[in-house]
C-alpha cells in the first residue's frame, strides 16, 4: 500500500484503493473508491470534494440497501 502524508490535494482525481492518506487535505477533489484496502487518518475534506463508488464498493452499497441502510447512490457523487 502506498502512503501519502501531510499533503494538500486540490482539484485532483484521487483513488483510495491500495492507498494510505495520513494528515492530508482534500480540496475540491473527486475521490473514487472501488472496495480495496485503504486507510484515511487525520484527513480534512474541504470545498465540496465528492466521492464515487465503483466496482466492489457498488456491490457493498447494494447489499447494505437490501439490509435497510440507505447508502449513497452508486456512481453519483457525495459532496462534503
Amino acid at each position: 500500500m502506498k502512503t501519502i502524508k501531510k499533503k494538500s490535494l486540490t482539484k485532483e482525481d484521487v483513488i483510495l484503493d491500495n492507498m494510505e492518506f495520513i494528515d492530508c487535505k482534500f480540496v475540491n477533489c473527486q475521490i473514487m473508491y472501488a472496495g480495496g484496502p485503504h486507510k484515511i487518518e487525520g484527513c480534512e475534506f474541504e470545498n465540496k470534494s465528492s466521492f464515487r463508488l465503483t466496482g466492489s464498493a457498488v456491490s457493498t452499497a447494494r447489499l447494505f440497501t437490501k439490509l435497510g441502510w440507505t447508502p449513497p447512490t452508486p456512481g453519483k457523487p457525495i459532496i462534503v
